[in-house]
């Protein structure tokens, strides 16, 4: 009668390599999706920056999007604060000559910022 199946080595192997294999990929997919959230932030602070330009140029002011009668359309954005991402989006610091837009990484407390200027800043660096 022949032997079938694996031996306990060649078992204690797979297993060991499968190990190594996700110590080197969970972080990986780690980056990648804030990375991800990083972009996604920046691609959303530049809209606002440009919608905030529009409006600037339009009234004469910029605005919180908030304040505006259906939010963030005064903007020409849909609300962009989901409860889906970990990311929230504010505008503060709001006057006729200054706005800052900030996005908020809320698991590592990162922001990133954009002004009236179109200077950007914060914690966040990919």
């Amino acid at each position: 009668m022949a032997d079938q199946g694996f031996t306990l080595l060649e078992t204690l192997i797979t297993v060991t390599i499968l190990a190594i294999m996700a110590s080197v990929a969970i972080p990986q997919y780690g980056r990648a999706v804030e990375r991800g959230h990083y972009r996604t932030a920046q691609e959303l602070l530049e809209a606002i920056y440009a919608g905030e330009q529009v409006y600037q140029t339009v009234n004469g002011t910029y605005v919180d999007p908030l304040t505006c009668a259906t939010p963030w359309r005064c903007i020409y954005m849909d609300i962009p604060n989901s409860p889906s991402t970990p990311v929230a989006y504010t505008v503060g610091g709001v006057s006729a000559a200054a706005f800052t837009a900030t996005a908020t990484y809320t698991p590592n407390r990162r922001t990133l910022t954009i002004n009236q200027n179109h200077a950007e800043g914060g914690t966040w660096n990919p």
